[in-house]
């Protein structure tokens, strides 16, 4: 089984990012992904998804220092869906939980250092990631 999910869009506010007393942080964010889909009457209509994004230690603070509200970003990573209660009702929420990222040119053509993409290492799960990441492979 695979659960992996990619997803680029618009940052729609700064990450929220929270130490921990022992080391290490995670930040959450929203991202806003535009597309246009066809109502019922067969017209084009704008159409934007919201999705939270959990992100952890180096990959939470490279966001943080580089990436504010409005910033276009790719994030790699899997579903994950918890519950919790409230005032005796049943809430659901499905989060993406970031294992890698890329910062996306916004297009502006200015600044180079804007323009440059930048990626996070995996998270510390090991995971692979990257261009590069079959180089070890021996076949």
């Amino acid at each position: 089984m695979l659960n992996q999910v990619t997803i680029i869009g618009r940052t729609c506010n700064d990450i929220q990012l929270h130490q921990f007393d022992g080391g290490g942080c995670v930040g959450n964010v929203s991202v806003a992904i535009n597309e246009k889909k066809k109502d019922k009457s067969g017209n084009m209509v704008d159409h934007t998804e919201f999705v939270r994004c959990v992100l952890w230690n180096k990959t939470a603070e490279l966001v943080a220092q580089y990436v504010p509200k409005g910033r276009l970003v790719c994030f790699v990573g899997k579903l994950q869906t918890s519950d919790y209660e409230k005032d005796g009702v049943k809430h659901f929420k499905t989060e993406v939980i970031v294992r890698e990222m890329k910062f996306i040119p916004n297009g502006n053509g200015g600044n180079t250092q804007t323009n440059q993409e930048f990626a996070s290492k995996p998270a510390d799960n090991g995971a692979a990631s990257g261009s590069g990441a079959f180089d070890d492979i021996p076949f």
